[in-house]
This record gives structure tokens, C-alpha cells and sequence, in this order.
């Protein structure tokens, strides 16, 4: 079991530039929704990881609509537990509270394609924006920024 077990991360081992290469696409694409941050280091990253915090929404609420659109995705809390805590480990690093709330984790194997990385760039600015519009903290910002005459 064992070696069926070492040879199959091995051969998963040859895969890893194009994860890499996903993942970088997706972190690039994800992070230009307005509002929205890359949690950890761009380098420094497994090559299937990609964690971004967006602003004025709830994770919690992000996965229900990623979970509708067929996405799988976590917010690296403790879902199963009763806590709504963030995840440790985002605070750990200095991530604010507010942003670790409404984090996502989306891994990638080397079973992931290039169209499901499309569907995940079509579909997550609109779930986004969706959670925003019924967001009293963005409808603040949103009211802020046009008394100043600048655009959302």
C-alpha cells in the first residue's frame, strides 16, 4: 500500500507547475474584484492554495452561493462546531477579523481543469457582489464614497 501510495505522489509530483500555474491565474483574477486581498504570501504557498478575504461580506454565506453554483470551497473555520470564529491561523498571520471573516479557501489538485478554474472566475464576482448588495457595511461604504463623488 505503501509504495501504490508513493507512487502515486509522485506522479501527482509532475503536476505540480500547472496547480501552480492555476492557482496564480485564479489568485490574479479573484483579487481584482474590489475589496478583496490575498491572505499569506503569493509565493510562499502550497501550489494548490489559494485564500482571499473580501470585505463587507460573511464566508459563511459565500460558501452557501458557492455550494448552489457547484463550487466547493471553506472559509478554514470551524464549520462542524458551533463557533463562527475565523480561522486561527488567519489571525495568526495578522489577519484583521473583519477580513478573516469573510476569507475563502479554494484548494487545487491536479484533477482541477483550466475550465473549472473559469467557472470559478465567471461565477465568484457575482456571489460576491450578490452578498455586498444585501450588506449593510457595504451599502455605508457605497453611500460614503459617492458623497465624496468617488466611484465604488
Amino acid at each position: 500500500g505503501l509504495a501504490k501510495a508513493l507512487e502515486i505522489a509522485k506522479e501527482q509530483e509532475k503536476d505540480l507547475p500547472r496547480v501552480a500555474k492555476m492557482r496564480d491565474r485564479l489568485i490574479d483574477e479573484l483579487t481584482k474584484i474590489p475589496y478583496s486581498q490575498l491572505n499569506g504570501d503569493r509565493e510562499k504557498r502550497l501550489p494548490g492554495n489559494v485564500n482571499i478575504g473580501f470585505q463587507f461580506i460573511e464566508g459563511e454565506s459565500m460558501l452557501l452561493w458557492l455550494d448552489i453554483a457547484g463550487i466547493c470551497a471553506s472559509t478554514g473555520s470551524a464549520c462542524s462546531s458551533a463557533s463562527l470564529e475565523p480561522s486561527h491561523v488567519l489571525l495568526a498571520i495578522g489577519v484583521p477579523h473583519e477580513r478573516a471573516h469573510g476569507s475563502l479557501r479554494l484548494s487545487i489538485s491536479h484533477e482541477t481543469t483550466d475550465e473549472d478554474i473559469d467557472y470559478i472566475i465567471e461565477t465568484l464576482p457575482g456571489i460576491v457582489q450578490k452578498l455586498r448588495d444585501m450588506s449593510p457595511l457595504w451599502e455605508a461604504v457605497v453611500r460614503e464614497k459617492k458623497e465624496k463623488g468617488e466611484q465604488v
